[in-house]
């Protein structure tokens, strides 16, 4: 039985506060540095994503790690997300044609999309209308 220590239930809490939107480990050490250490956090989020409870991806933008909580059946590795450029939310994309889209790729092309690779990115509805830009 894994030991839980209050520093990792924080963290936890954390990202559960957070479960519609990537964060950094920067932004936990940010925001929970003086409750918990910094070596915590990265051993933690490591532990989560083997463990796969979080989803790890690279932000070319940042040149750094973002972490996504899974949902509670870890189907996050299997299907597409949408993550908005301006404020970070993460939409889970639970739907068959996001589910037949990965299935043609894989089929008709040969190519498997990558668990790390499997977000696409662009404007929520909210910061579309706040900012009056459209991407296409």
């Amino acid at each position: 039985m894994e030991y839980k220590t209050k520093q990792k239930e924080k963290i936890l809490s954390y990202l559960n506060s957070k479960k519609d939107y990537v964060v950094s480990a920067n932004d936990i050490i940010k925001d929970l540095g003086k409750d918990v250490s910094k070596a915590t956090i990265y051993r933690y989020l490591d532990q989560l994503e083997k463990e796969e409870k979080v989803k790890k991806q690279f932000n070319n933008d940042t040149s750094s790690y973002e972490y996504l909580i899974c949902t509670n059946d870890n189907s996050c590795l299997k299907h597409l997300h949408l993550k908005c450029i301006k404020c970070g939310k993460m939409i889970h994309l639970h739907c068959s044609v996001a589910d037949s889209l990965l299935s043609h790729i894989s089929k008709e092309h040969n190519f498997f999309i990558t668990p790390n690779n499997n977000t696409l990115t662009g404007l929520c509805s909210s910061c579309s209308l706040i900012k009056g830009e459209k991407i296409c």
